[in-house]
């Protein structure tokens, strides 16, 4: 510790200056809405007091901890999404926000300053989202809409074979958007999608048809309960892993 008090000395910067300045440079690069990356923080702290390390600034990287819990939520994602991507079968970015912003503790994923939910590496790398130009809203499509859409679509083709491609570009069309990638769906079993679905066309055939929008929300809705009882077996069994971690 003595080298770390003798550049403290030289420098004179205290341990809350420098932790001050930390949080300011996290929010300025989430107001920019880019993704807060823990290596841009640093380089910027480094900049602003002109250094080129910890060791130089005077202070041990763990006694800061307003740098160590943004390095903590910034891992905390990037370990959600991995158990995501082997546990969840159908998920919109839409609804993905909410789902990290629990797991974080915090109101809503913005309140992580970490930058934009589509910009975080992890969650790019499996949603594969791509607007058309930056800092566009998420579109507002939840996995029920897209359980419901796919039963609608399965009808419309009953007697037809078609690929789930054709199912994806007639959404691209209902939205208004103009390709796949803007739409923010990861799915990661279409033939799953299938499955939770049947039973919601066995019941369609079997109503009449004065009743088939009733039955339909019905069950999908029972069907986007499953999901989320899924979903909070997930976040359950995350918050216990993040603690043994």
């Amino acid at each position: 510790h003595a080298t770390f008090e003798s550049y403290t000395q030289n420098l004179s910067i205290s341990i809350e200056d420098i932790e001050t300045t930390i949080g300011k440079i996290i929010l300025t690069i989430h107001l920019r809405q880019e993704y807060v990356s823990v290596a841009q923080v640093e380089q910027d702290l480094f900049a602003h007091y002109g250094v080129q390390s910890f060791r130089e600034l005077g202070v041990n990287q763990r006694d800061l901890k307003t740098l160590t819990n943004h390095i903590h939520r910034d891992k905390d994602v990037t370990f959600y999404m991995q158990v995501f991507e082997q546990i969840f079968n159908l998920c919109t970015l839409y609804d993905l926000g909410p789902l990290i912003a629990k797991f974080l503790k915090v109101n809503k994923y913005e309140d992580a300053h970490l930058g934009p939910l589509d910009e975080h590496p992890a969650i790019k790398r499996i949603f594969k989202y791509k607007p058309i130009k930056r800092h566009v809203p998420i579109p507002e499509i939840t996995s029920g809409d897209i359980i419901y859409a796919f039963v609608e679509f399965q009808q419309s083709h009953q007697n037809r074979k078609f690929l789930y491609e054709d199912f994806i570009d007639e959404l691209v069309q209902e939205y208004e958007l103009e390709k796949r990638e803007q739409l923010g769906l990861f799915c990661r079993s279409f033939p799953y999608l299938s499955e939770v679905t049947r039973k919601l066309t066995q019941e369609w055939n079997r109503c009449d048809k004065r009743f088939v929008s009733d039955a339909t929300r019905r069950i999908t809705n029972e069907v986007e309960k499953k999901l989320q009882e899924m979903q909070q077996e997930v976040l359950s069994e995350l918050e216990l892993s993040s603690y043994t971690k």
